[in-house]
């Protein structure tokens, strides 16, 4: 009794249940849950029954983490990220037996558990509106053409005569906050301790405190 209970709470079977049937080749799967749930170990353990054959309905499927600061820290070494994420995304395409695992939401912020399952929702909507993909594509190309910054600010903000103001995060995993150092004496630079890449959200009451003080 005690194992067809476990059986049919099974996360797997729940899983199952839920997309009725499975996602379908060329589909997207997110899986939601707080901080600390065991979403990883989630999916490791489905990745681990596939290569094992444990579960007949896994069978033949090939789970890939796919690490996007991985791609950043490459295109930090000269190579084109979205050559890079094209060439991934082609190679998946091909492979219908492919499972590609993206799990790095949690890297833009210090604090893991502010990514929340409606944080996620509110990205995805995003970019299904109308005009937002065209539209991110079209500052990508003007900002990082051939996939490289294409102007270095630092260079030009001491010949700026409005004032400015550089907010940062001392925990950055994408823009390292010592990027900040060396400017000059023009620039204010304010990096707020245990805060990512998103010192708007993480410190959202502070970092509007200080948009408030530099534009009187």
């Amino acid at each position: 009794m005690l194992r067809k209970e476990l059986n049919e709470r099974s996360p797997v079977r729940l899983l199952e249940a839920s997309i009725h049937g499975g996602l379908g080749a060329g589909n997207i799967g997110v899986i939601i849950a707080r901080h600390g749930v065991g979403k990883t170990a989630f999916v490791r353990g489905l990745a681990r029954a596939a290569a094992t054959k444990a579960l007949p309905a896994l069978e033949g499927l090939k789970f890939h983490q796919l690490r996007i600061l991985d791609l950043v820290a490459q295109s930090h070494r000269g190579q084109d990220i979205h050559e890079l994420i094209d060439r991934v995304l082609a190679r998946f395409a091909q492979d219908r037996n492919a499972v590609l695992v993206v799990d790095d939401l949690q890297m833009l912020v210090a604090n893991p558990a502010l990514v929340t399952r409606d944080m996620i929702e509110d990205v995805l909507k995003f970019k299904r509106i109308d005009g937002v993909d065209a539209a991110l594509k079209k500052m990508r190309d003007a900002i990082f053409p051939g996939g490289k910054q294409g102007v270095i600010l630092r260079d030009a903000v001491g010949k700026v005569k409005a004032p400015i103001q550089i907010i940062s995060g001392s925990q950055d995993r994408i823009v390292p906050a010592k990027h900040a150092e060396g400017l000059p004496g023009n620039v204010k630079v304010h990096s707020f301790a245990n805060t990512g890449h998103m010192p708007h959200m993480e410190a959202a009451s502070d970092v509007n405190r200080l948009i408030v003080e530099i534009a009187k």
